[in-house]
C-alpha cells in the first residue's frame, strides 16, 4: 500500500509542478503556445435583401419572463434576395424566422408602433452569414429597425 501512495503522491508532483515548467520557463502564461480551443474573430459574408414581416401576434408571458409589464409579440418574417448565398445550405431564404430584440425578449407594442413592425409591411434587410470561427451562424440586420432599442423595457412599471 505505502507503494501505491507514493506512486499516486509523485504522478500528481509530475502534473503539478514538472508539466508547466516549460511554460514558465520563458517567463509566460501556461496557455502560451498551447492551441487556441474557440473564440477568436468571426468573419461574415453579407447580402442585402428584404424582410417581410407575415406575421404578429400577441404572445402569453411566463411568470419568471423578464423585461416590462407590457404586452409581448411573437413577430415572423421571411427574406428574400436577388444575391446568390454561398455557402448554399443557409437556406434563409426558404424559412420563417422571429424577430427578437437584441438580448433574446419579444417585442413590446411601443416597439411595434415606433418602427412601424405590422403584417405585410417590408424592409430592407441585410442578412449575415458566417463563413469563419464559431459565431453564429446567420445574422439579420435591419439597417431601420434598432434590435437593441429598450426604450420601452426602461420605462417604470403601470399600475
Amino acid at each position: 500500500m505505502p507503494a501505491l501512495i507514493t506512486n499516486m503522491v509523485g504522478t500528481c508532483l509530475f502534473w503539478v509542478i514538472v508539466l508547466p515548467m516549460p511554460a514558465y520557463a520563458g517567463g509566460g502564461k501556461l496557455s502560451d503556445g498551447l492551441p487556441k480551443t474557440g473564440g477568436g474573430p468571426c468573419e461574415y459574408a453579407a447580402y442585402k435583401g428584404k424582410a417581410k414581416i407575415i406575421s404578429v401576434k400577441e404572445i402569453d408571458r411566463p411568470q419568471n419572463y423578464g423585461g416590462g409589464s407590457h404586452k409581448r409579440y411573437a413577430v415572423k418574417f421571411v427574406f428574400s434576395t436577388q444575391e446568390k448565398l454561398t455557402p448554399p445550405h443557409f437556406r434563409v431564404t426558404q424559412r420563417v424566422f422571429d424577430m427578437k430584440l437584441a438580448n433574446g425578449w419579444h417585442l413590446g407594442p411601443e416597439f411595434l408602433d415606433k418602427y412601424g413592425i405590422r403584417e405585410n409591411v417590408i424592409f430592407d434587410c441585410i442578412v449575415k452569414t458566417v463563413t469563419k470561427g464559431p459565431c453564429t451562424p446567420v445574422v439579420f440586420d435591419f439597417p431601420k429597425i434598432h434590435l437593441d432599442d429598450y426604450f420601452e423595457n426602461r420605462k417604470p412599471e403601470r399600475g
